[in-house]
């Protein structure tokens, strides 16, 4: 059997060193071309601003950090947690879910309890580091991304 080109050493470790940038940048410009919605910062400045949520208007009213000092012997957890406060401004809250459109990252799904024109969302990603990543549609966030 002819091989009709020949590999050379240089070409190898020429092109295993490019796919190792590849791999190694890829991850990186995901991540910093889609903003994380699961983190206290990315919801803190639309405070008080009307979003869309499907076909109703809310207003985030609230946005409380749930961690909490470690007490004497826990390790510090850095993780996430966090509750959004909504008022209903026109339409109604779906049952479970709630889809808001964030101006950052486009349609955010997230799990709410409601009542008497008010909901609550809870996010805590304690343990999301653990989590195998999911393939997730561009268009949608799931509250376990």
């Amino acid at each position: 059997m002819d091989i009709p080109y020949k590999l050379s050493r240089r070409t190898l470790l020429i092109g295993g060193a490019g796919a190792v940038v590849l791999a190694a940048a890829g991850p990186l410009t995901s991540q910093a071309s889609e903003p994380d919605v699961f983190t206290l910062a990315s919801w803190t400045p639309l405070l008080g601003r009307q979003l869309a949520a499907g076909t109703a208007v809310v207003r985030l009213e609230t946005v409380e950090d749930l961690r909490r000092a470690p007490r004497p012997g826990e390790h510090v957890d850095p993780a996430e947690r966090f509750r959004l406060g909504f008022s209903l401004v026109t339409g109604a809250f779906p049952l479970e879910t709630i889809t808001i459109s964030h101006p950052k990252s486009g349609a955010v799904n997230l799990f709410i309890t409601h009542s008497e024109g008010k909901a609550t969302a809870v996010i805590d990603r304690r343990g999301a580091s653990l989590l195998p990543p999911t393939a997730a549609a561009p268009s949608s966030k799931g509250p376990n991304s």
